[in-house]
């Protein structure tokens, strides 16, 4: 839904206006010498289908675009999604599929007998009544928690969790409506032992950094102005470089050294360069390769200076 990303930009302010649903092919590794390109696995989409317009037609199946559907089936682990009655519906195509991201799938249903109205008010009662539970964010680049934008977003708690959304409500006349749900299926989720935290989306100590898929955080040490915090996130060392620096810079950090308030002699006790926050008044940084596996995930460290 395209106006969620435009109030994803106004809340960051520094959003590229490219910046498309599908992850990018590329990303980078932080290095001492800063963030140096790297591989990436490319990503199988679809283009977003429109929105079917308005029709003379009488029952869904006469709708362009739905003949020859059958009774809405998302599998995946979403069968408990619920579907107003005689629905129909297509079957969700892959839109964006990347290592140590969610993977995204788009479906379109079209219902009889109901109105825009009557479609939100049934999905916001009737998710719940299935075990879902409102969520103000999705990550609809696979990764990056961003603003809804309206209450018709919902996330099932499991030890990945999944989502759905619930976009493009259009009244087709003759009482038909279409939408279409967006669902993001989890990583693979990795086995963080000793790390038992909960899932976290972004750092606790500075809340507009963001974290990699299914990240858990163990509590952290450090002294003065650095804190440090062992990570176990899902995906790769590659997958976790690549989503820091790419969202990182989306947000507005620059990668350099660290010299709060302009004091070039003070580099928090050695921290050196990392990506500073737009403000200029913290840094982080952090390192994978001395990282290892942890069954499908990595475990990684963060520091962070102020």
């Amino acid at each position: 839904m395209h106006h969620r990303f435009l109030q994803r930009a106004a809340t960051i302010g520094m959003l590229v206006v490219a910046l498309s649903l599908v992850a990018a092919c590329s990303g980078s590794t932080t290095t001492a010498n800063g963030p140096t390109p790297t591989s990436q696995t490319p990503v199988a989409a679809t283009p977003i289908p429109a929105s079917p317009t308005p029709t003379s037609a009488t029952k869904c199946t006469d709708v362009p675009g739905f003949a020859g559907t059958i009774t809405p089936n998302p599998g995946m682990a979403f069968n408990n999604v619920p579907f107003p009655a005689n629905s129909v519906g297509t079957t969700p195509v892959l839109h964006s599929n990347v290592i140590g991201l969610f993977t995204i799938y788009l479906m379109q249903v079209c219902a009889p007998n109901t109105s825009k109205a009557g479609m939100q008010s049934f999905y916001g009662t009737q998710m719940i009544a299935q075990g879902y539970t409102q969520s103000p964010t999705l990550p609809f680049d696979g990764g990056y928690q961003a603003p809804c934008g309206d209450p018709y977003c919902w996330g099932y708690p499991a030890i990945a969790p999944r989502y759905v959304g619930l976009e493009k409500v259009t009244e087709l006349g003759n009482n038909l409506v279409s939408y279409q749900l967006r669902l993001f299926v989890p990583p693979p989720y990795p086995t963080c032992s000793p790390i038992t935290t909960p899932y976290a989306f972004f750092l606790a100590q500075h809340t507009a950094v963001p974290l990699p898929p299914l990240t858990v955080i163990e509590p952290g040490d450090g002294s003065g102005s650095i804190l440090s915090n062992r990570m176990c996130s899902a995906g790769t060392a590659n997958s976790i470089d690549t989503f820091m620096s790419s969202e990182l810079g989306k947000l507005g950090f620059h990668f350099g050294p660290f010299n709060p308030g302009g004091n070039a002699s003070f580099n928090c006790n050695g921290f050196g360069s990392g990506w500073i926050s737009p403000d200029n008044s913290y840094a982080v940084k952090w390192e994978t390769a001395g990282g290892s596996a942890q069954g499908n995930g990595w475990s990684w460290a963060l520091q962070s200076c102020r």
